[in-house]
Order: C-alpha cells, then sequence, then structure tokens
C-alpha cells in the first residue's frame, strides 16, 4: 500500500484520505473498513508520499471518542511521513464546546515544524430532508412501508387519512441506517424555503414551534409536510451551529491554521447539498453585519489561495502572472442562493439535490470564459487537476 500510495502521488494525486469517524456506515449500517485502522496502518501508507515528497494526509477523525485520542494520528502521520495533513473540524451543537482544544493542538504541530489544517463548514453541518430525498422524518416508522412505494402526490393523500395520521404521530422509528433518526432530531430539525435560511433562529425549530403551539413537533414536521404538497424541505443543523449561532464556525474560520470545506457536492446526493458553502460565507458573512462579519478579501482568501496551499496546491488562487487564470466576476449585492431542488439527470433516472445561485457575473477557467450571467458558455477548458508530484510520462 505504500509503493501504491507512492504511484499514485506520481500520477498526479492530491493527497491519501481516510475516515475513522463511527456515524460513517455501509448500507446496511455496519462500520466503514477503514474505521478501526491501526494508527501504524495510516503511517505506513501516507509514507507512501513522503517517497515521492507530495501529498496531504486528509482524514475525518472520530470526535466521538475524544480529540486527546484522536488527534495524536495527526502528529503520528506527520512525523512518520514528512507531509501536511488536514482533517475536519467542527463544534457541537449543544455539548461543551471542545474545538478551542483542538485549535491549541493544531497551533502546537505547527510550532513544532509540522504542517496540519482544519476543515471548518461555514454553516451548520447537515443534511435535507424531505419525501423525495433520502431521509425525512417518518422514513422509519413501521405504518410508512405501507406507503414507500406510492408516488409523493399519493403519498400525501394517503397522509390525510386520520388513522395513518394518529400511526405515524405515535411511532417511534423501526431500526436502520442511523443516518435515518438525524431527520427526527426535533431541537435541530428547521423548515427550509426560499430563500434558504441556513442559520435559523432557535424558535424556528420543530421543537421551538411546537413549544409556540402546544404540541409534538412530529405534528409540526406531518403537517409541514401537507401544508407543502409533499415538496417541503427540512434542514437537519447536525453540528457547527453552537446555541444556535454560527459564532463559533465564524471564530474557527479566521484561525490561522483553519480553511473553509466539507462542502459535499456528489457523496450523499439525495440528502446533502453543501458545494455553496462558498457563496454562502459570502452571502452570510461578507454581506452581513455585525460581530460576524468578515471583510471581502479576507473571505476570499479564505475560498482561494489559502484553501488551495492547504492541499498542496500552489499555482492558484493568486491573481499573478504565471498563476491559473481561474476567477470569479461577482455583483456582490445582487449574489444569493436558491432553494435546493431535486433533479433526476444521473444514469437510470437517478436523483440528486441541486443548488443554483445568481450574481455571479462571469467565471474564468484558464482564461476562457466558461459562464455569463449564471449561464454556462459551454466552453470546458478545465483539466484533471494533478498534485505536486505529478510526472509525465515523456
Amino acid at each position: 500500500m505504500r509503493q501504491l500510495t507512492a504511484e499514485a502521488m506520481r500520477a498526479g494525486a492530491i493527497g491519501f484520505a481516510t475516515s475513522r469517524l463511527s456515524i460513517h456506515k455501509t448500507a446496511d449500517g455496519g462500520a466503514i473498513p477503514t474505521f478501526d485502522a491501526d494508527i501504524a496502518e495510516l503511517e505506513a501508507i501516507t509514507r507512501g508520499m513522503g517517497d515521492v515528497g507530495a501529498g496531504t494526509f486528509q482524514v475525518v477523525l472520530d470526535a466521538f471518542v475524544g480529540w486527546d485520542k484522536e488527534y495524536r494520528v495527526i502528529d503520528r502521520v506527520i512525523a512518520a511521513s514528512g507531509r501536511p495533513a488536514t482533517f475536519t473540524l467542527a463544534s457541537g451543537n449543544d455539548t461543551a464546546p471542545r474545538w478551542r482544544r483542538v485549535l491549541e493542538m493544531l497551533e502546537k504541530t505547527n510550532a513544532a515544524g509540522g504542517t496540519a489544517h482544519a476543515q471548518v463548514m461555514p454553516r451548520p453541518i447537515g443534511l435535507i430532508a424531505g419525501l423525495e430525498l433520502t431521509v425525512h422524518p417518518f422514513v422509519l416508522c413501521p405504518s410508512w412501508s405501507k406507503i414507500a412505494h406510492l408516488s409523493i402526490p399519493e403519498q400525501v393523500a394517503a397522509m390525510r387519512d386520520p388513522a395513518l395520521r394518529e400511526a405515524l404521530l405515535s411511532e417511534d422509528f423501526a431500526p436502520g441506517h442511523p443516518f435515518n433518526a438525524l431527520a427526527r432530531n426535533w431541537r435541530w430539525l428547521f423548515p427550509l424555503d426560499n430563500p434558504p435560511d441556513y442559520a435559523p433562529p432557535a424558535h424556528l425549530s420543530m421543537e421551538g414551534q411546537a413549544a409556540a403551539r402546544g404540541c409534538t413537533p412530529q405534528e409540526i414536521a406531518y403537517d409541514r409536510i401537507l401544508e407543502t404538497n409533499g415538496t417541503g424541505l427540512f434542514l437537519a443543523a447536525l453540528g457547527n451551529y453552537e446555541n444556535a449561532s454560527l459564532a463559533s464556525a465564524h471564530e474557527m474560520l479566521k484561525h490561522p491554521y483553519c480553511v473553509p470545506g466539507l462542502g459535499d457536492g456528489g457523496a450523499h446526493y439525495g440528502a446533502i447539498c453543501d458545494a455553496s458553502y462558498s457563496t454562502y460565507l459570502l452571502t452570510q458573512f461578507v454581506k452581513g453585519e455585525g460581530a460576524l462579519k468578515l471583510d471581502l478579501a479576507e473571505a476570499v482568501h479564505m475560498l482561494t489561495r489559502k484553501a488551495a496551499r492547504a492541499v498542496g496546491l500552489h499555482d492558484r488562487g493568486l491573481l499573478a502572472v504565471g498563476e491559473r487564470a481561474d476567477l470569479n466576476v461577482i455583483d456582490l449585492d445582487g449574489l444569493s442562493l436558491h432553494l435546493p431542488e431535486v433533479v433526476r439527470d444521473l444514469p437510470a433516472g437517478g436523483r440528486r439535490l441541486h443548488q443554483r445561485a445568481s450574481g455571479y457575473e462571469a467565471t474564468v477557467v484558464a482564461g476562457e470564459v466558461i459562464r455569463r450571467f449564471d449561464q454556462s458558455t459551454g466552453a470546458r477548458p478545465g483539466k484533471l487537476i494533478r498534485g505536486a508530484g505529478y510526472r509525465s510520462a515523456a
């Protein structure tokens, strides 16, 4: 595996990535194979990057077992490989803050001569739920299986039946993939409408609305589905929304060893649509006011040069002679995100979440305009991105 890693770096791989997160599960709910891999194995694999002198180690650490235990993976891999590392960092919503302790460990690593960066989501880490998507608040209720095969209009019609309503509102989830249960975390489950609000006030959660109305959160969620004829979406804010605020995310983003990241754009595409986090960073923190405001130049640096260098890409993120001519021309006043939508353009009609944005007057790749006024020009000058260790066949 060390040899294969070295070969991959020479072929242009950016680095080696893995996950140790306990909630990353297989389709049947089992632990993924990398979950309990010994650190010595990771050291051996990443020595392949050291052999070539290229590549970044990327890992999702299992914060649930404690950062003091898990962070040692970063220091051991850096010591073994001599290569940079990057990892996922987030705050819990309502648990004791531990992320500042991680920042202290991160600073210690860099002060000792290593190179490490934490990837921070600029908005709550979560998923989108709805009848047309992978999960929704009733998907594992036993009675849901009676109508799961129906079209959405037929499901909504069936849900209007008082008997089925009573059953679905009273049933607990049956055993299933733990991913599904995230859509019933009522305190952190919010409506997602147009324009999408990714930092909603606490009183708009299913739990908050239920307390105001004197009913159960299940009823609030159920009524939203009916009122929207099954099209209503929910935002499950699972982390990075400490005390219903983005203050912790803001503080982490401003740290010298943190970069914005974690924007799933291809994984979990029936439940997560986070590739728009870069636009959100601009609309929320740059266009916004108050204590969490970011300077435009600071935000652009986070999204470009700083992030690129964290994974060993040193030819982009700066407007200078010899750099890649990739840039966006943005109408900041008009910049906005649209509500995520379900499109079916994958093989065999497969669905995915897609999100549009307005306000990008032009997008330029390698000096050629590929989008103008939020529309594709049809130009495709982009090429496969290769890491610093790439060696051509010639």
